[in-house]
């Protein structure tokens, strides 16, 4: 056992948050992000496929705070799988085009997504594309519909129209987070290190309760308080809440993700369309990544989040 000797009362702040950017395919997310954060622009960017996280460094009021920005790939054949990975304690931007009416943008849909997951989370409404159509909706009944709407801001990527708008509206949401001035032990940043240094991309519960241990975290409801803790920063994923889930960590979301794009998409579901036995996912997941132990796993997530029903 090591770290047996750290001193479980040296704290640091955590400054740390979840950025999540949901809407449809093509609406500009990815471009949002990289005038954001500086990045490069590409008028001809491509479609984001499945998840993509990129840390932000920003400094807001002389404090430096690190962005965990959750870009979503908006294919709608994904869309249930965004479910796996919205969660409380984060901010939500939700992107639309501003060329496209409500329902094409699927506004209502992505509302209704983020207040079922994401509880009391903050939501910033961003009509982007702004040079080619003006914004047409319902701003004010929206917001009174959706109380966690905190602000609609209508933005350009391709003239940066609304980009510095939105980030101090993101930064000042961002600070107004509950949880990212909250104190943690170094103990608990201990583990979460080991965990994002793994190439793993899924532990079971025991392996969590051992690294826990190793970094002298030793209580049980420390560790669950802890693992509920890393669930919400995105850093694990663990549905505690179901008993088909609750033993296996997620470490890698794309591993979940690409493993049921690969079953929604395999020639064997359409042959029989629709119909899947569990003893033919061996001749759609990739052996070496989705082991025969994890098969289960992937479709109850899959039954979870409602992309297939048992029959």
């Amino acid at each position: 056992m090591t770290n047996q000797n750290t001193n479980t009362t040296l704290k640091s702040d955590l400054n740390e948050a979840k950025i999540l950017l949901v809407g449809q395919g093509g609406v500009g997310k990815t471009s949002i992000i990289k005038r954001l954060t500086g990045s490069s622009f590409d008028l001809a960017e491509s479609k984001t496929a499945g998840i993509q996280i990129q840390p932000w460094s920003v400094s807001i009021k002389k404090k430096r705070y690190k962005l965990n920005i959750w870009d979503f790939g908006g294919q709608e054949i994904m869309h249930a799988t965004h479910q796996f990975f919205l969660t409380e304690r984060s901010l939500y931007i939700l992107v639309i085009d501003t060329r496209m009416g409500e329902r094409e943008n699927g506004l209502e849909y992505w509302l209704k997504i983020i207040e079922s997951f994401g509880g009391d989370s903050p939501i910033i409404v961003v009509g982007n594309k702004i040079d080619q159509h003006q914004l047409d909706i319902d701003k004010r009944g929206l917001k009174a519909k959706y109380k966690n709407i905190t602000t609609i801001v209508e933005t350009s990527c391709k003239n940066s129209q609304g980009i510095d708008e939105l980030r101090d509206v993101l930064t000042a949401a961002t600070i107004k987070l509950p949880h990212i001035h909250k104190k943690i032990s170094q103990n608990w940043l201990s583990v979460r290190t080991k965990i994002e240094k793994s190439k793993e991309s899924f532990i079971n519960f025991s392996r969590f309760e051992n690294i826990c241990i190793n970094e002298a975290v030793v209580n049980s409801e420390e560790q669950l308080t802890l693992l509920s803790f890393l669930h919400d920063l995105g850093i694990v994923f663990h549905y505690k809440d179901d008993p088909r889930l609750e033993d296996t960590n997620i470490l890698n979301p794309n591993w979940v993700t690409n493993g049921v794009y690969d079953i929604l998409n395999s020639r064997l579901l359409a042959k029989s369309k629709g119909i899947l036995h569990v003893n033919q996912l061996h001749q759609i997941l990739n052996r070496a990544e989705y082991p025969k132990h994890t098969h289960f796993f992937i479709i109850d997530m899959m039954r979870k989040f409602e992309p297939c029903l048992s029959v």
